[in-house]
């Protein structure tokens, strides 16, 4: 039986974290731990990621053309990605996040505009890792700034560990 790749890439994804949770314990909560993240995400935009740099400034986390290729398969992607992941760490809440992001987008506001409403979807991608089964996730109504000024929807990305 063959393992898909990304099965075997959310294991190492997990892998990497097991050593690092014991060496510095993020948000505690009845003690379990609770390790966030959060991502600004544009998909289907075409070949503009270049161009997102140029006039913003920023550089993307991660970005991806259409066509690339998609593992080892031959498969390809169907559509583009451009992705700006929050740099503060697991320990920093989703709040912390959210506005680490919104505070580099907010001066290129108008440009993000405009490239979220070229875009087939975009989003804010909040994650949680932890050992219980039940998520905390949960942000203040003052960070989702970028969630009504740019009229983008939130997702939700939460791994058990």
């Amino acid at each position: 039986m063959r393992i898909p790749t990304s099965v075997r890439r959310r294991l190492a994804r997990l892998r990497r974290r097991r050593p690092q949770e014991r060496k510095a314990p993020a948000v505690l909560q009845s003690s379990v731990v609770f390790r966030y993240d959060a991502s600004f995400r544009i998909g289907g935009l075409g070949d503009v990621q270049d161009e997102i740099e140029t006039l913003t400034g920023l550089k993307a986390t991660r970005a991806f053309r259409a066509g690339e290729p998609l593992g080892l398969r031959g498969s390809t992607r169907k559509e583009s990605l451009w992705l700006l992941q929050s740099p503060l760490g697991e320990r920093a809440s989703h709040d912390e996040h959210v506005n680490w992001l919104w505070t580099q987008i907010a001066p290129h506001k108008d440009q993000f505009r405009k490239l979220v409403q070229e875009a087939v979807w975009a989003d804010v991608c909040l994650g949680c890792i932890s050992e219980s089964a039940y998520p905390v996730l949960s942000v203040e109504p003052s960070s989702l700034d970028i969630v009504r000024e740019l009229r983008i929807g939130l997702a939700f990305n939460f791994t058990v560990s």
